[in-house]
């Protein structure tokens, strides 16, 4: 009865670690589904930008920072040419015209600018 009962231990040990075993290759898998998900409808041939902060100094209405980030996974550096934008319920496109630093400007991948 001994014997038969540490053939049964040994057995229920194997068992859990092989569970253990595809429990974390399956959680493995489901997350790096889960992140390239994210990935799956980014164009390859485009550089994608992001803005990632506004500032509206209150001191001087004239002017306004804006943080934009060429993120790692974009294709190539970013040409920045020029800088507009729209106003809220309106259709009237406005043209930055002094900008620093200076346009054009190149913006590396992985890195931002202000």
């Amino acid at each position: 009865m001994r014997r038969l009962l540490k053939k049964v231990e040994a057995i229920s040990r194997l068992s859990l670690i092989l569970l253990m075993l595809g429990c974390i290759v399956f959680g493995a898998a489901l997350s790096y589904v889960w992140v390239m998900g994210i990935f799956y409808n980014v164009p390859l041939e485009t550089v994608d930008l992001c803005i990632t902060d506004v500032n509206f100094p209150a001191e001087d209405a004239r002017r306004f920072n804006v943080t934009v980030l060429n993120p790692s996974y974009s294709i190539s550096d970013a040409e920045i040419t020029g800088i507009g934008f729209t106003v809220e319920d309106s259709e009237k496109f406005y043209e930055v015209s002094e900008v620093d630093p200076s346009l054009p400007f190149t913006l590396e991948r992985g890195h931002s600018q202000t």
